[in-house]
This record gives structure tokens, sequence and C-alpha cells, in this order.
């Protein structure tokens, strides 16, 4: 897993609750027939090694991942900006906020 394969599957991905510090996400099932070419503890493992990212925790059977990070490090109006801005506004989020 990359940060390139990340950001191929955010159209796949919607917010469906999220206060500062933690976010739900959503995910569409055409990314999880993507996601299955991958190991979920490899995808998890790597989630945890981008900075500000404190746990993370996915529900494959229901398609729902929950982030747990510091709102200091990642500012919450960036996740909007992740998955609904632009593809340049979400690339400048990924290097600026997810780049170790």
């Amino acid at each position: 897993m990359t940060l390139l394969e990340l950001f191929a599957m955010r159209r796949w991905i919607s917010i469906v609750h999220h206060l500062p510090g933690r976010i739900r996400l959503r995910i569409n099932p055409k990314a999880v027939t993507k996601l299955e070419k991958q190991s979920p503890n490899k995808l998890i493992g790597y989630l945890k090694t981008m900075p500000g990212i404190k746990a993370v925790r996915v529900n494959a059977v229901v398609g729902s991942a929950i982030i747990e990070y510091d709102a200091k490090h990642i500012f919450p109006d960036q996740w909007n900006r992740l998955f609904t801005g632009s593809d340049d506004e979400a690339k400048a989020i990924i290097r600026q906020s997810f780049t170790p």
C-alpha cells in the first residue's frame, strides 16, 4: 500500500461522522474489491505509521473505518478537503499532513 494507492481510493470513501480527533469513514464496495488485494493488517499498519494517526479500526462487514488522530497535527477541515476537494488539493494535504 502506498500513498498513491490511498489517493486513488479517496473517491470511494466518504465521511459518515467526524469529531476533532476521531473520524468514521464509509468505504464504497468498489474500493473493497481493491482492498481485497491488500492484507487488511498491512493497510492498518501502514495507516498507523502516518504522522498524527493514533489508531485505526476497520469493520469490513459494514465497510467502515474509524481513525483516531491528533487534531493538532491533522486539522479537522483537512479530512473534508481530502475526500471532497480537487485532486491537487488532496495531494497537497497528503504531502503536508500524511507523509512521514
